[in-house]
């Protein structure tokens, strides 16, 4: 979603714009020096236009009002809704329990993967138009090799923003599904429980015989359901130490290309590893979450 304070910066540069046309046209001698600087101007105008009415469209379509809703909520309106016979079966209970849990960490996800993209994409809008900056004032970094890959860097993280906005509403949909939701009603489901990322210590023994009740035939399976446990907290533990890596680097990265140290190619690969880290961060504490329920399964 494009940010309100983003539709009035592009209204403020398209006047800037303007002015600037007509300031070029009344001032400028040389013809054909003239027709060239009008023309970029006019296209610059042109182009800003269209984004403009791009993101008061996406505004416009993204209006609701958001849901705040917490797990204990979404599970007690699935049993209040649903249409199995809860009680004459435990096990049906935690199939229940478990397809609500998986949807509203999935919307979880959703919703955190989302806020990264925007974020990559805003210091990518950001990094383009600093490279527009260093053009105007006769600075090498500027130079058109430099403007088409901050551009390009830019479209394609706004492209996976926008992707990013239609899984959500997936994500949502299918939450919904499970609750026996109306598909649509002006709201947006929003999940405001985190899920747990830190160890979590559990009465083994209580747990082994309480799946052995429900499920006599899972007595070779508990060994592996724990190993999964164990594997799932130290991909999460190695995913978060490669966020901490990929921010440090696009620090540095970036210090370095401000000195003129580096090139514009190692500033984008960094944001780049940045935003996989973090989407790499928030699956694996997904991954983890499930892994205990996978133990009812």
């Amino acid at each position: 979603m494009i940010r309100q304070d983003r539709m009035w910066t592009l209204h403020w540069t398209i006047l800037v714009l303007v002015v600037a046309l007509t300031v070029g046209v009344a001032t400028l001698t040389d013809a054909q020096e003239r027709k060239r600087t009008v023309a970029e101007i006019q296209a610059d105008i042109d182009k800003l236009q269209v984004e403009l009415k791009e993101a008061e469209v996406t505004e416009r379509s993204l209006a609701k009002t958001l849901w705040d809703m917490t797990l204990e909520e979404a599970a007690q309106m699935a049993q209040k809704s649903s249409t199995r016979p809860l009680e004459a079966n435990e096990k049906v209970s935690w199939n229940l329990r478990f397809d609500v849990e998986k949807a509203y960490w999935n919307l979880w996800y959703a919703y955190s993967r989302l806020e990264s993209l925007r974020s990559g994409r805003d210091v990518a809008y950001q990094t383009w138009q600093q490279t527009k900056t260093y053009k105007e004032v006769g600075d090498k970094r500027g130079g058109a090799q430099n403007l088409a890959q901050t551009e390009q860097n830019y479209l394609v993280f706004r492209q996976q923003t926008e992707l990013a906005q239609n899984n959500l509403f997936k994500a949502e949909a299918t939450l919904r599904y499970i609750l026996r939701l109306a598909p649509a009603d002006g709201r947006l489901i929003r999940p405001i429980d985190n899920p747990v990322a830190e160890p979590i210590k559990l009465d083994w023994h209580n747990i082994v015989n309480e799946v052995l009740f429900q499920s006599p035939e899972r007595a070779n399976q508990l060994g592996e359901s724990f190993r999964e446990i164990s594997l799932a907290y130290l991909q999460m533990q190695t995913t978060l130490a490669f966020v901490r890596a990929a921010n440090n680097e696009v620090e540095a990265v970036q210090n370095a290309y401000d000195a003129e140290r580096t090139t514009l190619d190692q500033v984008l690969q960094a944001q780049r590893r940045q935003l996989e880290a973090n989407t790499s961060y928030y699956g694996s504490v997904i991954d983890y979450n499930l892994a205990f329920l996978a133990l009812y399964q």
